[in-house]
């Protein structure tokens, strides 16, 4: 019977010098050189220190079971020199097999994803980036949402079934934009794994769970996973993605909803505030389409959170609409911020009335 070797993705031995080791996998063949100068691959220094669980690996197993007969190509061959000493090493993934010195072990656990496929494994670069466009798209949870960022603190939904959380979209940007290498990773390792994909200029990155709240991402056209523990946005499901009050914002915005389901929306929308709620609320505002009913319902959610995009939306309602109602109502709250600006009333000549919107507008343009 074989002996079984769990891999671990840790090791702990202490370092050896004055020793060659010549590596060959299906995709790459080249020596990783170990002396008093230190360990490098050429005159490239290695980048991380990932070459170190190979040779620690290599240094403590030695099977003892006979090797079953395989015909086919190793994963990856080691031939590791020390002086007259030698060691060679086989490793079959897909079979599970080890052999070291034509005597073999089946290996189980994660650890054989960890396995070189190419000199990237331990020169490549230590820090990496994912530099987002404007416009980027999601496809998470069998949906595909895109959105555009308009500025850091604007974003808008393009499209998609659902308004996103964008506080999240917002973390996710900010993580991958620069990120710290862990190591890199087989496929294997991503089998029957969650994910989800992002798409930005042209390209598609896909993002695997490892494990709970442990990420890797996939670059297009690579054959390995990146893991980083840069990736800090934790639990990244559909319903973690969704904004909570999306159902919400799709009935306030739905023009053929019900009078009733329109206004107990703006009720739920009330007890929370975020960019998606204010970007819709003023379009609402400004859209002479919409029924008074709903836009005096919203001016007054508007006035409850007097920041400045918000009552520059005010005014300009105030001086674009065609409602004597909306613009009376909406002059008399604004006198809470703007004490002498004057109420327009139906009654106003033209002259009177674009006397008082000019006062307005100038009020306005000095605000910050």
């Amino acid at each position: 019977m074989w002996q079984v070797i769990w891999i671990s993705l840790l090791f702990s031995l202490p370092a050896f010098s004055d020793t060659t080791w010549k590596i060959r996998t299906k995709m790459d063949r080249f020596t990783v050189t170990e002396d008093s100068g230190g360990i490098r691959i050429g005159q490239k220094p290695l980048s991380n220190s990932e070459f170190n669980w190979l040779r620690e690996f290599v240094e403590s197993e030695s099977p003892d079971g006979n090797c079953p007969s395989l015909t086919i190509t190793p994963d990856v061959s080691i031939v590791r020199t020390r002086g007259n000493s030698k060691k060679n090493v086989k490793i079959y993934i897909g079979e599970s097999v080890l052999n070291v010195d034509n005597k073999c072990s089946q290996l189980k656990g994660d650890g054989v994803y960890r396995f070189p496929m190419t000199r990237v494994w331990y020169i490549g670069k230590t820090e990496l980036a994912i530099f987002p466009s404007s416009l980027g798209e999601f496809q998470i949870g069998g949906k595909t949402i895109r959105y555009r960022r308009k500025s850091p603190t604007n974003y808008i939904l393009v499209s998609g079934p659902f308004y996103p959380h964008w506080e999240k979209v917002k973390e996710f940007e900010r993580d991958i934009t620069k990120y710290n290498v862990e190591g890199r990773r087989r496929l294997g390792i991503v089998e029957g794994k969650y994910n989800f994909q992002y798409k930005t200029n042209g390209k598609t990155y896909t993002f695997y769970e490892i494990a709970p709240r442990v990420w890797g991402v996939k670059y297009p056209g690579t054959k390995w996973v990146i893991l980083s523990k840069d990736f800090k946005w934790g639990a990244y499901s559909l319903n973690d993605f969704k904004n909570p009050f999306s159902d919400s914002l799709r009935t306030f915005r739905n023009k053929s909803a019900s009078e009733k389901d329109r206004l107990n929306s703006i009720e739920t929308l009330k007890k929370t505030w975020n960019q998606s709620l204010q970007k819709a609320f003023i379009a609402v505002l400004l859209d002479e389409s919409e029924p008074p009913f709903l836009r005096r319902q919203v001016a007054e959610s508007l006035l409850q959170k007097p920041v400045l995009k918000n009552k520059q939306a005010l005014v300009k309602t105030l001086i674009t609409t065609k409602s004597d109602t909306l613009q009376e109502y909406i002059s008399r709250r604004m006198r809470l911020f703007h004490p002498s600006g004057e109420i327009l009333t139906r009654k106003d000549s033209s002259s009177v009335r674009a006397r008082k919107l000019r006062g307005w507008r100038d009020w306005i343009r000095t605000q910050r």
